[in-house]
């Protein structure tokens, strides 16, 4: 994926959570929610580990703007996570900073 204009979410939840839920939005000055938001779906995959049952979701976004920040959350069970956000780096050569976990 181009990662000016993609991006890749990974999360795990229980078992009750069986589809990859993710709300995507234009970042606003407000910490509980974004503008233009709409609702993605993924793909979700069982797993088993000493811990118990568990699904791994994944969700690509794509069709993103250069140099945009976003805002996003995942569904749970429970309901909706907590807003993160992140910017994506320009379309040329800019400096940019990344983190990878």
């Amino acid at each position: 994926t181009e990662p000016a204009r993609a991006m890749g979410v990974a999360w795990r939840t229980d078992a009750r959570q069986t589809e990859a839920r993710l709300q995507l939005g234009l970042a606003i000055d407000s910490p509980v929610a974004g503008r233009d938001v709409r609702d993605i779906t993924g793909r979700s995959d069982p797993l088993t580990t000493e811990n118990g049952s568990a699904v791994h979701h994944r969700v690509v976004l794509s069709d993103l703007t250069p140099a945009t920040d976003y805002v996003y959350r995942v569904r749970g069970a429970a309901g909706w996570g907590e807003w993160h956000a992140f910017r994506t780096p320009a379309d040329g050569f800019e400096p940019f900073t990344a983190i990878w976990l």
